[in-house]
């Protein structure tokens, strides 16, 4: 148990510095008193409350964190509170007025009594203010901030209000809520399953809201103008600390979580503060920080704008935090002047929204990648607050908060650089722009047989597989002191081994030779007046030329598949062929030269499935089994592989001979799959699907 302590300035009033009263002093006749002399001009900045039953000598009136004040003698109590519509701590006073004499006591305090038995013989009030509220529903496509759909099932978020009781539970606690909710849905794309909210007391229908024009009201459970109650639980200790453990079990390092609390704060000494709850209850910050500790994330948010909320930050020494507060640990938090909303939250959720309840545009983006960080929200709330508080900051790592955004991360400035394509047989060098020191890169690359990864400090080298051609995806993830700040992708397109088909004329008695892969610098032998076809599974960004085309019959390139060409029936010479991609070197150089080819037979992958045996099969041009090595360029010997297509996991790998195989499919799961048969050059794939 911490001990409180609290230094009280007691004013003991004199009679010579005050009027004789008689004895036995009425209710209205103690209200008189201190109408007179303790308030004096000061009735329209106060608010007062009067006990509707004499306090007993030595009986104790206790305060929001417990602390009790009594008097030797029977008493009026009176309560006034100095700053009112102001979240607590602030100014207050209690005055004792003996029933005996009339004299009183006045004790100065920052926290209101938890006395209930009273009566307002002051209230101020405030005129509504109609339109002043921020309508973020309406906002997400006007903003401009880019949601990532991928990390949306990542993203949760709690938001705290408790109110403490309902006098003190004013509106702009229930309006930060549900800014921060619509924030939250409408522009970062947050499940509202992913939301958890703790407010006041919940989903009572008590009159729980006290409102600016001194009525009270139930706490509307729905937020965002839905007609959905989104409010789910009275804001407790033992509900807190449920939700917790409950996101302690869900959320792992590919999460991020968003923390938002409000209302009231208090400060026992030094830098130990707590946040006030429903029900006078506290959380301290040490309980909080224990909470936050307990939680396994990639990211954490956490925006608290209670008084002496700056306390918080010392406890909480986890790494990848980012913690904003409206004030320092000894500072109460203030309204603005409407009391729509508290002054720093204020300019927070409109530098994080883009814009301010009357429409005014707001661009906290200082660096212009298109999302606002967690240090340029605080910085713009900070350079924008006018109250008496100091805003506090903290990034764990220093410069995490630069790159985190309620979105996850920041673009902020970050791209891959590198060539788009790839030549068969070479490689390509990437690198990101504009990179801190202070992060780390791991790359990958998806399909992972169609590239070879070697990785050098942060930067990557890009190898095409010789196999086939195929576009795919090269993934950087950054990361700061083990969480990812940030994740880029670039399409590659890496051109695999190309292939020459050879058809000639029946009468010359030859067959076709087909899927023959292209080395660099090979010579391709035909014989005179052949039709020459040059295959690619994918020629996209390629530049193919002839040194002869203009002496040759039928040449043609389609742009994406096929070069097509006739040798002519007298030789000029070797015709040469060069491939290219994006200006560099040559992919290819081969030449074409005249000679008579041995027959040969074109083979292909047939896939059968019988329930839950699959049958591999391979097959001639003809469409008959293979039987006579001679027609499979003598496939003495092949391996057959089979991968999970959306994982690219291997789950099968067997040396097989002869032209068929079966594979037991048993306990495999449903989905699609590639078939791979291979035997030195010749390489052979098949996509099946398993249900």
């Amino acid at each position: 148990m911490r001990k409180i302590i609290l230094a009280l300035l007691i004013v003991f009033f004199t009679p010579n510095s005050q009027a004789q009263h008689r004895v036995q002093i009425k209710q209205n006749e103690a209200w008189n008193i201190v109408e007179k002399e303790v308030i004096g001009n000061r009735k329209d900045s106060v608010n007062v409350f009067m006990s509707n039953s004499i306090i007993k000598a030595n009986h104790s009136v206790s305060t929001i964190n417990k602390t009790g004040i009594s008097t030797e003698y029977d008493s009026w109590f009176f309560f006034i509170d100095d700053m009112p519509f102001e979240s607590w701590e602030h100014s207050c006073r209690y005055v004792f007025v003996n029933v005996n004499n009339g004299k009183y006591n006045i004790y100065n305090f920052q926290l209101p009594p938890l006395i209930k038995d009273m009566t307002p013989i002051i209230e101020q009030k405030k005129t509504r203010v109609k339109n002043q509220l921020f309508n973020i529903s309406s906002l997400n496509q006007r903003v401009g901030n880019t949601i990532n759909t991928s990390t949306n099932a990542h993203n949760y978020a709690i938001i705290i209000s408790g109110g403490y009781d309902s006098y003190n539970n004013w509106e702009r606690y229930w309006n930060h809520c549900s800014s921060i909710y619509q924030a939250l849905v409408n522009i970062y794309g947050f499940s509202k399953d992913n939301i958890y909210v703790l407010m006041s007391d919940g989903t009572s229908p008590g009159l729980d809201r006290h409102m600016n024009d001194g009525t009270y009201q139930s706490s509307p459970l729905d937020l965002d103008g839905d007609c959905i109650g989104d409010v789910q639980y009275a804001a407790t200790r033992s509900n807190i600390q449920s939700v917790f453990n409950s996101l302690s079990n869900i959320l792992t390092a590919e999460d991020n979580l968003f923390v938002f609390t409000t209302d009231h704060g208090g400060q026992t000494s030094g830098e130990e503060v707590y946040l006030l709850l429903w029900n006078h209850e506290q959380l301290y910050d040490y309980e909080f920080a224990s909470y936050i500790n307990g939680i396994d994330a990639n990211s954490i948010n956490l925006c608290l704008v209670q008084c002496h909320s700056g306390g918080f930050i010392d406890n909480i020494n986890k790494s990848g935090v980012v913690i904003s507060t409206s004030c320092k640990y000894d500072e109460s938090a203030y309204a603005r002047n409407d009391y729509l909303y508290s002054e720093y939250i204020y300019h927070w959720i409109s530098a994080i929204v883009g814009t301010t309840p009357d429409g005014v545009t707001v661009n906290a983006d200082t660096n212009y990648d298109g999302i606002v960080s967690m240090s340029e929200a605080f910085a713009y709330a900070n350079n924008h607050d006018t109250k008496p508080e100091t805003p506090q900051y903290s990034s764990n790592p220093v410069q995490f908060g630069n790159f985190i955004s309620l979105n996850n991360y920041s673009n902020h400035f970050f791209s891959i650089s590198g060539p788009n394509m790839i030549c068969p047989n070479s490689s390509g060098t990437y690198s990101i722009d504009n990179l801190p020191s202070t992060v780390t890169v791991s790359w990958s690359y998806f399909p992972f047989w169609a590239a070879n990864l070697q990785i050098t400090g942060n930067n990557c080298t890009v190898t095409g597989s010789t196999l086939q051609s195929q576009t795919g995806t090269l993934t950087a993830t950054i990361s700061m002191g083990g969480h990812v700040i940030n994740t880029l992708t670039k399409d590659i397109v890496c051109h695999g081994s190309f292939t020459a088909t050879y058809s000639q004329a029946a009468s010359t008695g030859y067959d076709a030779v087909i899927n023959e892969p292209i080395d660099n610098s090979q010579t391709i032998m035909v014989a005179m007046g052949t039709p020459v076809y040059i295959n690619s599974n994918n020629f996209y960004g390629m530049n193919v030329s002839c040194n002869y085309s203009s002496s040759v019959t039928n040449w043609s390139y389609n742009g994406n598949s096929t070069v097509s060409l006739t040798y002519p029936a007298s030789g000029i010479g070797p015709l040469g062929i060069t491939i290219s991609a994006e200006g560099t070197p040559s992919c290819n150089d081969f030449d074409i030269t005249v000679l008579p080819l041995p027959p040969g037979g074109q083979q292909s992958l047939l896939a059968s499935l019988d329930g839950r045996q699959l049958l591999i099969t391979l097959v001639s041009t003809d469409g008959s089994c293979v039987e006579k090595e001679s027609q499979v360029n003598d496939l003495q010997e092949w391996t057959l592989e089979i991968y999970e297509a959306t994982t690219g996991r291997l789950l099968y790998n067997k040396k097989c001979e002869g032209n068929s195989h079966m594979v037991d499919t048993t306990g495999w799961k449903s989905g699609v799959f590639v078939v791979r048969a291979s035997s030195g050059k010749v390489v052979l794939y098949k996509k099946i699907t398993i249900l």
